[in-house]
């Protein structure tokens, strides 16, 4: 939905960089309505909250940081994008797979947590030889390196014991 909300003061609790841009945007869009000069600002206020959640604790942190840097000052949309781009965290990279294309025939459901609390990197079952040969010839094996939900992967025992401690198998 596109809304056209304007806010002469903004109050937030701190957010994440993005997030917090996103609504500084709300602010002092219309300032050339009636009664109003070119000088007209409106004010943003930025608070802690009593707790981060749902944000990550190093968003918060990256925001104050941000908050600093720009003070208190009129910022511009360039001076804006500059500290967004500065304060953001950098957009998380897609493999390119997609289960629904890569699967043939027979896709099945399947996790879209690929974030480490959910899923551990394994190797298949079928390629832990060629994963320990290249660990001897001391080359890459990053190409047969994937995320796979915690819960598929097998349990230690089918593990080849030279791969490397943090590695998973799986089927």
């Amino acid at each position: 939905m596109s809304l056209d909300l304007d806010a002469d003061l903004l109050a937030t609790e701190y957010a994440p960089v993005t997030a917090l841009v996103q609504r500084f945007g709300r602010s002092n869009r219309n300032r050339h309505r009636a009664g109003r000069d070119a000088s007209y600002r409106a004010e943003v206020l930025c608070y802690p909250a009593e707790k981060n959640q749902p944000y990550r604790r190093e968003d918060i942190e990256s925001a104050i940081a941000m908050l600093k840097v720009a003070g208190s000052a009129d910022l511009s949309q360039r001076a804006l994008a500059e500290l967004l781009e500065r304060f953001a965290p950098a957009e998380p990279s897609h493999d390119g797979s997609a289960r629904f294309l890569d699967s043939g025939y027979y896709a099945t459901p399947g996790s879209l947590r690929d974030i480490d609390e959910f899923t551990d990197p394994c190797v298949l079952d079928a390629d832990q030889h060629l994963v320990v040969a290249a660990i001897k010839k001391r080359e890459p094996y990053d190409a047969w390196v994937l995320q796979v939900p915690r819960k598929s992967a097998l349990p230690e025992t089918a593990k080849h014991p030279d791969l490397p401690s943090w590695m998973s198998v799986a089927p």
